[in-house]
């Protein structure tokens, strides 16, 4: 990821809430280019931890779709003992990415 260096952009690292920067600035003395720096290396490293998470996020479902095809069939989200097990709460969240798959899907032009 390439980030701007903080004396290239003022405009961009004004915009930043001094509330936000407080902890920064804590840890490096208040001096601003360094708060600056210390900001960015911040970034960086939460986008690191995004595409980890992101990454296991991704696993993590095809492993469990894998597993329930393999319990319940290839449409298992239509399973009714899975269903019936399921809390109301998970089968609107169910029925809201049946629905979102349904209408992102072309039809079948047989």
């Amino acid at each position: 990821m390439i980030l701007p260096l903080p004396a290239a952009s003022p405009s961009i690292f004004g915009g930043i809430a001094a509330e936000r920067l407080r902890h920064f600035r804590r840890a490096v003395g208040g001096k601003h280019s360094a708060v600056m720096e210390l900001y960015l290396l911040d970034m960086q490293l939460a986008s690191l931890f995004h595409e980890t998470f992101r990454t296991v996020e991704v696993l993590l479902r095809e492993t469990m779709h894998r597993r329930l095809v393999g319990v319940f069939g290839p449409q298992w989200y239509f399973n009714i003992t899975l269903r019936s097990a399921l809390d109301q709460r998970v089968l609107v969240l169910l029925d809201e990415a049946i629905r979102a798959a349904r209408s992102a899907t072309p039809p079948h032009s047989g």
